[in-house]
């Protein structure tokens, strides 16, 4: 996946879950604006073209092993910001990322997207995506009008800061933004 795009973003903990039932966790993945990422500078994900699947894996610190799996859950979008509805596995990986939460460790999240077309947007220009305005700065800006969601991880520092993730108490939880 060395073409692939991460965008992160924050990760906080609401509550645990009951003993022998799956964490629920909500993460806000993407929050829609610009973000800098290392060797690309400044992208933006046009929503409207990224291609979801049903489900997908969360990993930790975008290891594609089995043993990175913390779990894994359903990417959701209302066309301004994305996010996956799922579950922490009782893998180590899973297991590590709820206790560091429960412990009040800031994490965040990063989306492993890959880009099937890009626009490349010179410094000042403006274009309209995922419902707002976005103006590239100096460096101009690198718009994905087009790509696959292929993972979400959770890792300690992300180039979204703008999104977090939570762990519910309830299925409720997870479908209080349908």
């Amino acid at each position: 996946m060395s073409n692939v795009f991460r965008f992160q973003s924050d990760i906080e903990l609401q509550a645990g879950s009951p003993q022998g039932k799956p964490q629920r966790v909500r993460i806000l993945a993407y929050s829609g604006g610009t973000m800098r990422v290392s060797g690309w500078g400044a992208v933006a994900i046009d929503l409207a073209g990224l291609e979801t699947p049903a489900r997908l894996p969360i990993l930790v610190d975008h290891d594609a092993t089995t043993g990175g799996v913390a779990g894994s859950g359903e990417p959701q979008s209302n066309g301004r910001e994305l996010t996956i509805a799922g579950s922490l596995a009782s893998t180590p990986a899973g297991e590590k990322v709820a206790s560091l939460l429960r412990d009040g460790v800031p994490l965040q999240a990063s989306v492993g997207v890959e880009p099937t077309t890009t626009q490349r947007l010179r410094a000042g220009e403006k274009i309209s995506v995922n419902g707002r305005e976005i103006e590239a700065g100096n460096e101009g800006l690198t718009l994905v009008k087009a790509g696959r969601l292929r993972e979400v991880s959770v890792l300690p520092v992300g180039a979204d800061a703008n999104t977090q993730v939570s762990l519910a108490a309830r299925k409720s939880d997870m479908d209080q933004d349908k």
